[in-house]
């Protein structure tokens, strides 16, 4: 059994040699787990669970994270809304969110635009060769007088958008605003996720959030937070796994 045991550690292990910045336990464990010993010669099942390897910014240090390569628009980094807005009081909306939209609350930070010139919010090149997810929390200020005044004409919603190395932007995601025919709960924080699919692997793949047209300062604001790239094993943080249990000697 101790060289059946150690063949396995040797696959694992390897998988640690893909990147040494950080690492994450995981843990091993037999089907049944009560199962401590097999005969000489014999294999039997086994269970690994291993974690999500995520990168993002949740805005908490006061500006943009290391994620961002940097911003072309007017912003700020707060634990509110800059212009003293909330949310209308008809937030939160639960009702008829599509599968994968989901309410949240008004996050601690917040990447907040404040109007003026379009442009783009973009992550520096992420290796990007599994699937995964992209989640963000996102909402657009209505239209009321200013200082609260979000976008309302059709071209001047929020696009969501990728590219992989040396590649042309891709579409995403396309935020309507509600006065041109979106649904009310963009007024809202909210949560969305979207799937990292093949189409978006390569070393250098690029994320980006921004507007092709405003109005003018202090315009047509939005924001995010809580950016999360989200990607399957066995892609971004290595894994340690270590197997013990009565009767498994050490080695």
């Amino acid at each position: 059994m101790r060289l059946f045991l150690k063949h396995i550690l040797i696959a694992i292990l390897s998988l640690v040699s893909l990147n040494s910045m950080s690492q994450c336990v995981t843990s091993i464990n037999t089907v049944p787990s009560t199962l401590d010993t097999i005969n000489c010669g014999a294999s039997i099942p086994l269970q690994v669970n291993l974690p999500l390897s995520s990168i993002g910014d949740d805005f908490s240090t006061g500006g943009l994270g290391t994620i961002w390569q940097g911003s072309t628009i007017n912003y700020q980094v707060a634990s509110s809304v800059p212009n003293g807005c909330l949310p209308p009081v008809y937030c939160p909306l639960t009702g008829g969110l599509p599968a994968n939209v989901s309410t949240c609350p008004t996050p601690n930070n917040m990447f907040w635009f404040t109007g003026g010139s379009a442009g783009w919010l973009t992550t520096i090149p992420i290796d990007i060769n599994c699937l995964g997810t992209l989640t963000l929390d996102y909402r657009h200020e209505t239209q009321s007088p200013a200082p609260c005044d979000g976008p309302d004409q059709p071209n001047e919603g929020q696009y969501l958008e990728y590219r992989t190395q040396g590649g042309v932007w891709q579409q995403i995601n396309y935020w309507v605003p509600v006065t041109s025919g979106g649904p009310m709960y963009q007024h809202c924080w909210n949560t969305y996720t979207f799937n990292i699919t093949p189409a978006m692997f390569s070393t250098g793949t690029q994320f980006r959030i921004g507007t092709l047209s405003t109005s003018a300062a202090n315009w047509d604001q939005w924001g995010i937070s809580n950016f999360s790239i989200n990607l399957d094993p066995p892609c971004g943080t290595p894994y340690v796994s270590t197997i013990s249990g009565p009767g498994v000697p050490p080695g």
